[in-house]
C-alpha cells in the first residue's frame, strides 16, 4: 500500500538529503496525525512529499511553521512564498525569484527577499 501512495522520485524536487520527504517527517513537523489533515490542505501535504513548500499569510500558522522547519532540515527544495517569508527569520536559499509586481514591493522588501540568495559562508554565489 505504501508503494501505491508513495512519491516517485522522478516527479519530485530533490533537495540535498534526497526524496521523497517521508509522511512521518511532515506529520512530525505539523504535530498532527494523518487523519487530522484538513481536506483543503491535502494538496499542500502532497506537495511537501515531493519537496515543494508554500509559505504565505493565508496559510494556517502550523503549516507555515512546518514549511520553515522542513527547509531548515533541507527537506524541501523549492518554496513558493510571499513577503511574509522575507522578514524576521533566517531563511537562506540559492535563488530568489520575484514574479510580477505588487504595491507591497518596496526597496526594503526587495533587499530582504533578494538578500536570501547566496548567503556569505553558505554559498559561493546566489541568483536573483
Amino acid at each position: 500500500l505504501d508503494r501505491l501512495h508513495g512519491v516517485d522520485p522522478r516527479f519530485a524536487i530533490a533537495p540535498s538529503r534526497g526524496l521523497p520527504v517521508k509522511e512521518s517527517e511532515i506529520l512530525e513537523a505539523l504535530m498532527l496525525d494523518r487523519d487530522d489533515i484538513p481536506e483543503d490542505y491535502e494538496w499542500l501535504f502532497a506537495a511537501m512529499r515531493r519537496g515543494i513548500g508554500v509559505h504565505h499569510s493565508g496559510l494556517n500558522k502550523k503549516w507555515r511553521q512546518a514549511t520553515e522547519h522542513l527547509v531548515r532540515l533541507k527537506r524541501l527544495g523549492v518554496i513558493f512564498a510571499t513577503g511574509t517569508l522575507a522578514m524576521g527569520i533566517n531563511f537562506p536559499c540559492k535563488t530568489s525569484v520575484l514574479v510580477g509586481d505588487a504595491i507591497y514591493l518596496n526597496a526594503m522588501l526587495y533587499r530582504q527577499t533578494t538578500g536570501r540568495a547566496g548567503r556569505r559562508g553558505m554559498d559561493l554565489r546566489g541568483h536573483t
